[in-house]
């Protein structure tokens, strides 16, 4: 099992649209300071599109910028944007129903993992781009 990198990783993309503070940033701009592909970051960047954090035009003279403010952006804006799903899930396997442990895992630890979910949601609300752009 791997790290889910998608979150990190957009708000790098944020950052570095920061950091630009208004400039048309290209997508080979933001993947050389992730250091992954153009693609993975335009993907990303339709998705922070559709949440209405950042504008994105095509062409010789395309890239992205913000939409927003670095103040009126937190980072569960940014979760939001691009998290399909929590970061703490149950499995998805059938149980084994001969098992106890396998028929009643996933309802034991629903609760917290939903309270652990709601509580990071909250935590990240609490702390703007802007901010972070501080500690950079």
């Amino acid at each position: 099992m791997g790290y889910d990198l998608t979150y990190a990783t957009a708000t790098h993309i944020m950052a570095v649209l920061a950091f630009y503070d208004g400039e048309w940033v290209t997508s080979q701009k933001m993947a050389d300071s992730i250091q992954t592909n153009p693609g993975l970051v335009r993907r990303l960047l339709t998705q922070l599109s559709a949440a209405g954090l950042v504008v994105t035009r095509s062409g010789p003279q395309g890239g992205a910028r913000l939409a927003k403010s670095t103040q009126s952006i937190n980072l569960r804006d940014v979760y939001d944007a691009v998290m399909q799903q929590p970061v703490l899930k149950t499995s998805t396997r059938e149980p084994n129903q001969t098992c106890r442990v396998s028929r009643g895992i996933g309802n034991a630890l629903e609760g917290a993992f939903s309270g652990a979910e709601n509580a990071m949601r909250n935590q990240l609300k609490k702390t703007t781009l802007q901010e972070v752009m501080k500690k950079i």
